[in-house]
């Protein structure tokens, strides 16, 4: 298919394709009137819903179809169903499930990224082609460290990071290190680091302690990729890397992996410690050495380098110094600090791409037992209603006559038999005998002081006589 001829049929086939992808997935429903209850519009297709949790549509093919100058499949039905998707083990290559029988078997076919566009897109350009299958494939070579020089010279010249600067932290014993030397090998830490030519691109850490030794290899939380343009985000060929190594992606760091000691100058209580990432960020002193613990009394989320055992921020509402671990941290890179003192004025909301995060209570937005970020409420499918109220989208329509959002119950709307959609009661009239709704646009007949469908009208004397 050619170029998208205009912005909003662009608009209109990504609509379509995203409620189609819902539908597979089992996620479209519709208000049924009779038994006053949203109804699944289809059952979904089990396998599809799996692969769409698991997998998001490959970037390449999203930059194809999405954008206002993009592309139409040659056949997009196919093209869903096939649910393409980056390569697990090869992130420069794209895997796809082509039929049911390899849907059952929980099995796809991988293929290079331009191959794969060629076949769905059949107009697409050679020279875009070209562009974008260059975007979507990574370059380097990846290697697995356990050298703790490298992991300070990935840190500090590789993808950007709140541990990228260079600390001297001074030691008890008169040293100088980064935060990242707390690390050691010698606990089983290494850092996959992905090179292009003379630059460092990715990377990431990794613990292979000694409780992995016959189970696995051990896990990763957390990779980097260069962005010349500010934030690092994830790099997928390093993790694609890693899984096919053996290694598994983990939401924290285990309770009891390892640290190297390093306590502070002038500092008894102070510890040389990085921002840990992932859910536990928090270690305890076992004398010798430091150790994650999840209960620990350390905490380990400072950009700083060090912690102590009573982590003290400062509350951006009134300046005082507070307890980390009693206040909140708010915003949607929840980078601002609030004290228990002030935090009762905050509430938690889902907010930007659905994510979870505090805001200030002027900027929360009630909807069924739910809060939301009322800056972001179409991320979240809330609209606001023609009365100014809130409501989720599956629970509303959508009036064309009058550009605005009606509860489904709301009085004031029906469906009208002539449009086939939902309209305003002001401008439509009910069939005295049927109860059906139609819009002034059709007439209708008055026998008796009733209102009638002129096809369900009943005889009049005059009728009868005729």
């Amino acid at each position: 298919m050619p170029k998208f001829k205009t912005r909003a049929e662009a608009i209109s086939f990504e609509r379509t394709f995203k409620a189609a992808t819902n539908i597979l997935a089992g996620n479209e429903y519709t208000f049924d009137y009779e038994q006053k209850r949203h109804v699944q519009v289809y059952p979904g297709r089990d396998w599809h819903a799996r692969l769409q949790g698991k997998y998001t549509l490959h970037p390449a093919v999203h930059d194809v179809m999405f954008r206002d100058d993009g592309y139409k499949p040659n056949d997009w039905h196919q093209l869903l169903l096939e649910w393409p998707h980056r390569s697990e083990t090869d992130p420069n290559r794209l895997a796809y499930t082509p039929n049911e029988r390899y849907a059952a078997d929980d099995r796809q076919l991988i293929t290079t990224i331009g191959k794969y566009l060629r076949r769905h897109f059949s107009d697409l350009p050679d020279h875009e082609l070209r562009d974008i299958v260059a975007r979507y494939t990574y370059a380097g070579t990846i290697v697995l460290s356990d050298n703790l020089n490298d992991f300070g010279h990935a840190v500090v010249n590789g993808p950007s990071s709140c541990m990228s600067k260079s600390f001297d932290i001074e030691t008890e014993c008169g040293e100088t290190v980064h935060p990242y030397a707390v690390y050691d090998p010698a606990y089983g830490w290494r850092m996959a680091i992905r090179r292009n030519g003379n630059d460092i691109v990715g990377r990431c850490l990794v613990y292979a302690g000694d409780e992995y030794d016959g189970d696995g290899k051990g896990v990763f939380v957390r990779s980097y990729k260069r962005n010349e343009h500010g934030y690092s985000g994830c790099d997928e060929a390093i993790e694609a890397w890693l899984k096919n190594e053996g290694y598994e992606k983990s939401c924290s760091w285990p309770d009891g992996a390892r640290l190297a000691r390093y306590a502070v100058r002038r500092y008894s209580d102070h510890f040389v410690l990085p921002y840990i990432d992932g859910g536990t960020q928090s270690v305890k002193d076992r004398g010798s050495h430091l150790e994650i613990d999840s209960d620990g009394d350390i905490g380990a989320n400072n950009t700083c380098g060090t912690a102590s055992f009573k982590e003290m921020h400062t509350c951006a509402c009134c300046g005082d110094r507070a307890v980390a671990e009693d206040g909140i941290w708010v915003g949607y890179h929840e980078d601002t600090f609030i004290g228990e003192c002030c935090s009762d004025g905050y509430t938690r909301v889902y907010g930007r791409r659905g994510n979870e995060y505090y805001v200030h209570d002027d900027y929360a937005v009630y909807v069924n037992g739910d809060h939301y970020h009322d800056d972001y409420l179409s991320d979240n499918n809330i609209i606001e209603l023609a009365n100014g109220d809130y409501c989720h989208m599956d629970d509303a329509v959508y009036i064309e006559s009058s550009d605005e959002w009606y509860e489904t119950d709301d009085s004031d709307i029906c469906y009208a038999e002539d449009t086939g959609r939902y309209e305003l009661r002001s401008d439509c009239w009910q069939d005295d005998d049927s109860e059906r709704w139609y819009t002034d646009a059709t007439e209708y007949v008055e026998v008796d002081g009733c209102k009638y469908h002129p096809d369900n009208a009943p005889e009049t004397e005059d009728d009868e006589t005729n």
